[in-house]
Parts: structure tokens; C-alpha cells; sequence
């Protein structure tokens, strides 16, 4: 396709949105290729679910295309095994009644946990059901997108999406025990928790200060729950009153402190206490979003 000069990237951009404007319903196919006066090759494309351009060098994708299929590539024969049998799984699960019913027809798909770019490989795959898989998708590109400190990966108890801090995240020990969120993909309002958590990590990792561990699990915990909390939900009202210590009228039940916290509507989940160790073991509960 021909790329059509323009003198600047902006230029380059008004163009496409132009298009976009007077075109509603066509993809940007044969107007989303620009050139620079010193031969610079761009890509218009959008930038988010708003609709947002932005332009970048055309071979950026070809670049990032290509790592792909390199990082793809299976390194042995039991990892080639390990992936055509999970395709395989994935396949036959989606060809199911059950599952076509379920999913309007959309396939399961075998997808790597922590995707190839941001460090993923073929030893750690999942089957993704479509709603975990979009949800997957749409939470890594709010993290790329707002260049927040976080992996996603999926947690290896609950099979959820889950954010886990960048600078401790290992590859190698169990997701669900390293300091992050596990959301619920089903969940209407998981995404807005996930937006509002990167958008607000500057403040999140300045409270970290170096925090690790059970600490640094309690600081993010309290920045999920944290919702602009006036007092009107779950509450009593301000500056507490009632019993178990309300704080500012938020609600919002911490586990660590067996009180309540700064925040305001905050998510639910229903778990079964699996520690071995705890005096609560094999007791059913429901904790807040965010909690391990």
C-alpha cells in the first residue's frame, strides 16, 4: 500500500481521524500509512478502546511481530508436545455443546500466562475462556498503556487474571503468593479496579517505599479497596461511630487490621482458607478484591 506524505506525525494523525470522521464504520485500511519528509515511515492506529490515534514507525509491529514467532518457536520436544497438547485441549474444549452455547460460539484459547512480551514463555500456558482471555488482554494493555509497575499473569489457584508487582515477580514460585491482585474476569466492574490501580501506581509505589512481602501486600490491598469513600456505603456515616472501629465512613473490611479502612465500594470474593498452617483451615469466608 502507498504511504501518503505528510510533514508531521500530527499531520499524519488529523489525517487518519479525518478519514475515521468521514468514513463511520470503515477500519482505516489504505489511510493509516504516512511518510515523512526524511522518510520515516509511520502506522496510524488506535491507541485505546476510546478510539484514540497515535502513530508510530512501521516497523515497529514488523519488529515486534517477528520476536513473537522467534519467542514462539519451541525450544525442545517436550515443550513442542506440552503446547500442541494444551492447543489441542483448548480446541476440544471450545467444539464442545456446552461451551459453544455458553460462549455465543467464541473459542477457549491456549494462551501463555504472562504474554511473550513482557517475559512469557511456552512452559507456562493456560486455556482461557473468552471472557478471562479479553479480560487478560484488556488489563495488559491498561498496564502498557499507563506504563504501570505490574506483570499480568494468571493465578495458579483461582485461575484468574492477576497483577503482580513487576520488581518481584518470579517466574518460577506460584503467582498466588506473590504480591499482587487476583480479579474476578467475570466480574462487570474488575476492569474499573484494574484502570483506577495503574492509573494511581505513581501513588501506590511511592507508599511502597521498598515495602516486600506481607507489607507491601497490605499497601496494595488498601489502594484497591481506596474508592473515594464518603461514608454513604457500607458505612456509618463520618469519623466512625460504629462497632468495629469505622474509620471515615468507608465500609471497606482489612484483614490486617481487623477493622475498617479508609475507601468506599469495594468487590467481594468467596474463598476457602487452604493453609495448612492457619488456625482457620478449611474455613469458608468472603474477602474484598485484592486480598490473598
Amino acid at each position: 500500500m502507498p504511504f501518503i506524505p505528510v510533514k508531521t506525525r500530527e499531520a499524519a494523525i488529523r489525517a487518519a481521524q479525518e478519514y475515521k470522521d468521514n468514513n463511520p464504520g470503515k477500519t482505516l485500511t489504505g489511510h493509516n500509512l504516512y511518510v515523512l519528509p526524511d522518510g520515516t515511515q509511520l502506522r496510524v492506529r488506535k491507541k485505546d478502546k476510546s478510539g484514540r490515534l497515535s502513530a508510530e514507525n512501521y516497523n515497529t509491529k514488523a519488529k515486534s511481530d517477528a520476536k513473537r514467532t522467534k519467542a514462539e518457536q519451541p525450544k525442545t520436544e517436550q515443550e513442542a508436545a506440552y503446547l500442541n497438547k494444551i492447543k489441542r485441549e483448548a480446541r476440544t474444549r471450545s467444539q464442545s455443546t456446552l461451551h459453544q452455547v455458553a460462549y455465543d460460539g467464541q473459542p477457549s484459547i491456549a494462551e501463555h500466562n504472562q504474554r511473550l512480551a513482557s517475559g512469557g514463555s511456552n512452559e507456562t500456558m493456560s486455556i482461557s475462556e473468552p471472557p478471562v482471555a479479553a479480560f487478560k488482554g484488556a488489563a495488559e494493555q491498561k498496564v502498557e498503556g499507563a506504563k504501570a509497575p505490574f506483570v499480568v499473569d494468571i493465578d495458579n489457584v483461582s485461575g484468574g487474571v492477576r497483577l503482580i508487582l513487576k520488581h518481584v515477580h518470579n517466574t518460577f514460585e506460584e503467582t498466588s503468593k506473590q504480591v499482587g491482585v487476583t480479579f474476578d474476569t467475570f466480574d462487570d466492574k474488575a476492569l474499573g479496579t484494574v484502570d483506577r490501580l495503574v492509573r494511581n501506581a505513581d501513588a501506590f509505589m511511592t507508599e511502597l517505599n521498598g515495602a516486600i512481602g506481607l507489607n507491601a501486600q497490605k499497601i496494595l490491598n488498601r489502594h484497591v479497596k481506596r474508592k473515594n469513600g464518603n461514608g454513604q456505603k457500607n458505612g456509618n456515616g463520618k469519623n466512625g461511630n460504629g462497632k468495629n472501629g469505622l474509620r471515615n465512613g468507608s465500609g471497606i473490611y482489612d484483614r490486617s487490621g481487623g477493622d475498617y479502612v479508609n475507601g468506599g465500594d469495594t468487590m467481594f470474593i468467596d474463598v476457602v482458607n487452604d493453609n495448612p498452617n492457619s488456625p482457620d483451615f478449611g474455613q469458608q469466608g468472603t474477602l474484598p478484591f485484592g486480598t490473598v
